[in-house]
Protein backbone atom coordinates (compact mmCIF):
# COMPACT_ATOMS: atom_id res chain seq x y z
CA UNK A 1 0.00 0.00 0.00
CA UNK A 2 1.28 3.41 -1.01
CA UNK A 3 1.53 6.53 1.01
CA UNK A 4 -1.91 8.03 0.75
CA UNK A 5 -0.74 11.71 0.89
CA UNK A 6 1.60 10.98 -2.12
CA UNK A 7 -1.38 9.14 -3.70
CA UNK A 8 -3.88 12.21 -3.32
CA UNK A 9 -1.18 15.43 -3.78
CA UNK A 10 1.31 13.72 -5.89
CA UNK A 11 -0.49 14.06 -9.42
CA UNK A 12 -0.87 17.35 -8.46
CA UNK A 13 2.28 18.66 -6.87
CA UNK A 14 3.93 17.27 -10.18
CA UNK A 15 2.02 18.81 -12.52
CA UNK A 16 2.42 21.99 -15.05
CA UNK A 17 -1.52 21.93 -15.87
CA UNK A 18 -4.08 24.46 -15.39
CA UNK A 19 -7.46 23.82 -13.99
CA UNK A 20 -10.56 25.40 -14.97
CA UNK A 21 -13.11 25.29 -12.20
CA UNK A 22 -16.89 25.55 -12.06
CA UNK A 23 -16.01 28.76 -9.63
CA UNK A 24 -14.67 30.40 -12.72
CA UNK A 25 -11.40 29.93 -11.13
CA UNK A 26 -8.35 28.80 -13.28
CA UNK A 27 -5.15 28.12 -11.66
CA UNK A 28 -2.44 25.72 -11.11
CA UNK A 29 -2.48 22.59 -10.24
CA UNK A 30 0.84 22.27 -8.40
CA UNK A 31 -0.29 25.45 -6.53
CA UNK A 32 -3.46 24.20 -5.38
CA UNK A 33 -1.31 21.18 -3.28
CA UNK A 34 1.03 24.01 -2.12
CA UNK A 35 -2.17 26.04 -0.73
CA UNK A 36 -3.31 22.55 0.48
CA UNK A 37 -0.21 21.31 2.48
CA UNK A 38 -0.37 25.79 4.46
CA UNK A 39 -3.87 24.58 4.99
CA UNK A 40 -3.09 21.75 6.70
CA UNK A 41 -0.99 23.87 9.44
CA UNK A 42 -3.75 26.08 10.01
CA UNK A 43 -6.01 22.93 10.56
CA UNK A 44 -3.13 21.90 12.98
CA UNK A 45 -2.85 24.91 14.94
CA UNK A 46 -6.73 25.04 15.02
CA UNK A 47 -6.14 21.45 16.67
CA UNK A 48 -7.14 18.99 14.13
CA UNK A 49 -5.01 15.82 14.91
CA UNK A 50 -4.27 12.75 12.95
CA UNK A 51 -7.44 10.91 12.52
CA UNK A 52 -9.84 13.62 13.17
CA UNK A 53 -12.63 14.00 11.07
CA UNK A 54 -13.47 17.13 9.09
CA UNK A 55 -16.67 17.27 7.11
CA UNK A 56 -16.38 19.79 3.89
CA UNK A 57 -19.50 21.44 2.86
CA UNK A 58 -18.86 23.67 0.38
CA UNK A 59 -19.06 24.09 -3.33
CA UNK A 60 -17.19 22.11 -6.27
CA UNK A 61 -14.27 25.01 -5.86
CA UNK A 62 -10.51 25.33 -5.24
CA UNK A 63 -11.27 26.16 -1.93
CA UNK A 64 -12.99 22.98 -1.66
CA UNK A 65 -10.19 21.07 -3.27
CA UNK A 66 -7.15 22.94 -1.11
CA UNK A 67 -9.55 21.57 2.40
CA UNK A 68 -9.40 18.00 1.00
CA UNK A 69 -6.02 18.41 0.10
CA UNK A 70 -5.26 19.88 3.67
CA UNK A 71 -6.74 17.41 5.20
CA UNK A 72 -5.35 14.67 3.06
CA UNK A 73 -1.78 16.18 4.03
CA UNK A 74 -2.79 15.89 7.79
CA UNK A 75 -4.14 12.17 7.10
CA UNK A 76 -7.50 13.21 8.73
CA UNK A 77 -10.99 11.51 7.38
CA UNK A 78 -12.56 13.85 4.88
CA UNK A 79 -16.03 13.76 3.97
CA UNK A 80 -19.23 15.39 2.72
CA UNK A 81 -21.85 16.89 5.20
Amino acid sequence: MGDPVRDVLGPFENSSSRLHLTDGIECDAAQLAIDGRRMAQVLTHQGVDHGDRVALQLPNSADYLRLFFACSHRRGRHGMA
